[in-house]
């Protein structure tokens, strides 16, 4: 699969608002997985991952879950129906799990896929107020009311939102979060984390393989998707 350059930094249309993707990660659910077939030397005998990748941690192997963490900030987490890739998002350079992951499909082609799960984190720092992403969920995105009122201290929440979209459903985590800079203040920023879930179309194990690798090829235009759900937040 090519991998088409993106910026992972984008600027509101309507404002100066920064909205940074900060971690991808794509879920694969597989039933009656053996995560303890993934290891090290398969991943680089099949041409999963290329051979200079460096582990970060001794890896964990067992018959419930198998932890693979490397020095790029790509993990892999398998369990017994599901394997994770997860990558902490470089600024200025495209992502490399969703190749990643069409790679894992390649070589386990036999595999019984189910489901997709396309996860991103955003953050958007809104100030140097550290109280002022609380403030802008608990008295924007919900109506103070009586209940606002009953907490001692300033109250706190995370709001969910449900859509149904052309091809998945997605579920939208909007929370406040704290971003920290060396030598410099603690900026108030929100946190966006989406969940897009896809069920596999095909009626045999072939069409749902090729349905979830054509489905990974377009992440870009997912990430648009996403980003533009966000911004509206904001106008």
């Amino acid at each position: 699969m090519n991998q088409p350059e993106t910026k992972n930094q984008e600027k509101s249309p309507t404002s100066t608002l920064s909205l940074d993707l900060i971690e991808i990660s794509i879920i694969l659910v597989i039933p009656n997985f053996r995560p303890d077939t993934i290891n090290v030397d398969f991943l680089k005998y099949s041409g999963i991952i290329p051979d200079d990748w460096e582990l970060a941690t001794n890896p964990v192997i067992n018959n419930f879950q198998t932890q693979i963490n490397f020095t790029n900030k790509i993990r892999i987490n398998a369990e017994n129906n599901r394997i994770i890739f997860t990558e902490a998002v470089v600024k200025q350079e495209p992502p490399k799990v969703p190749h990643l992951t069409c790679q894992f499909i390649t070589s386990l082609n036999k595999a019984n896929y189910q489901a997709l799960g396309f996860n991103t984190n955003h953050l958007v720092v809104v100030s140097k107020d550290e109280d002022l992403a609380r403030r802008y969920i608990t008295e924007k995105l919900l109506k103070p009311g009586i209940w606002y009122k009953a907490s001692k201290e300033p109250m706190r929440a995370s709001v969910n939102y449900y859509y149904t979209l052309d091809d998945c459903q997605l579920n939208l985590n909007v929370s406040e979060a704290r971003l920290q800079i060396p030598e410099q203040s603690p900026q108030s920023a929100l946190l966006f984390t989406s969940n897009f879930n896809y069920q596999l179309q095909g009626e045999t194990s072939f069409d749902k393989q090729q349905n979830l690798i054509q489905t990974l090829e377009k992440y870009e235009s997912i990430i648009k998707k996403n980003q533009k759900i966000i911004y509206a937040f904001f106008n």
